[in-house]
């Protein structure tokens, strides 16, 4: 038994939950929601339909099984120690704590933070294959499954995903990293000649940004409709309408995403690894970590 001590965002928890999937069949979760808890307001169940068992904290996870007491004092200990540097956390055994995928014994190399155009390219087939065997056995839930049936059929051969991230989630981020976003980034690459006859599918963290893009192109921006706003991680239908797009932006031939960005990692995870990869640098000046 392992136990997935989800953290972050929502695509650096699945990174953990696939980690944790790659080592062991027999998975159990934790997956904390609260209101003091700034990166994710919204159940597993509320995402995904596999049969976890999932705890909303790690106190009822030792609750039910107190040997895991002593390996959650290191795993907060360390936390604690690292809390200034926002270090990764890491194997506790039998708890996996993580923003990042992790590199088995048997892996030929570690496939975080590949920061540069085509990086899927260089992943080894086995590796690709195992990661990619347990995103497959993520179940999303039957309104997250049946909206992205019915919207890909918005997508052409043209389509190109923009997978925008500005950081200016500052209060999440506890940064001001939302400072270094330059839009005319996005805007120089959208005007490239190369891209006339496309459509650009658009995702994004921020509901400004996104307005300023659709204020520029028009039609040629596809976006899914928001129930909230574009960024809004405080709400269930914010989360589930991100956890949408996370699954549609794989499925286009290309992603342009900013450089640093786990969003677009996990998007082309979801469209079976098979999209090309451009990366842009729309936060010159940040140091990119895992976001």
């Amino acid at each position: 038994m392992i136990i997935c001590d989800a953290v972050g965002g929502l695509n650096n928890r699945l990174r953990c939950l696939v980690s944790t999937m790659r080592m062991s069949e027999e998975v159990k979760l934790v997956w904390t929601v609260k209101e003091t808890q700034l990166w994710l307001w919204c159940g597993f169940e509320e995402l995904f339909e596999n049969d976890i068992e999932v705890f909303r904290s790690r106190d009822d996870c030792v609750a039910k099984y107190p040997k895991l007491l002593d390996p959650f004092k290191k795993l907060i200990n360390d936390q604690l120690i690292n809390q200034h540097n926002n270090k990764p956390h890491g194997f506790y055994h039998p708890i996996y704590s993580s923003f990042k995928f992790i590199k088995l014994p048997n892996d030929s190399m570690d496939i975080n933070h590949l920061y540069h155009d085509n990086w899927g390219d260089d992943i080894p087939n086995n590796i690709k294959e195992s990661v990619l065997t347990q995103v497959n056995n993520l179940r999303p839930i039957k309104y997250i499954r049946d909206f992205v049936s019915h919207y890909e059929s918005n997508f052409d051969n043209d389509t190109i995903t923009f997978s925008i991230r500005t950081w200016k989630d500052a209060e999440r981020n506890n940064s001001s990293n939302g400072r270094f976003f330059d839009i005319n980034k996005v805007f120089d690459e959208m005007d490239k000649s190369k891209y006339n006859q496309s459509r650009f599918f658009v995702t994004c963290d921020h509901q400004g940004t996104f307005d300023k893009i659709l204020d520029r192109y028009g039609d040629k921006i596809i976006y899914t409709p928001k129930r909230t706003f574009f960024g809004d991680y405080k709400t269930l239908e914010g989360i589930q309408d991100s956890a949408i797009d996370l699954l549609l932006g794989g499925k286009n031939k290309l992603i342009v995403n900013s450089k640093g960005s786990s969003y677009c990692d996990m998007q082309w995870w979801f469209g079976g690894a098979k999209a090309d990869i451009k990366i842009l640098n729309t936060n010159p000046g940040m140091r990119h970590a895992r976001g």
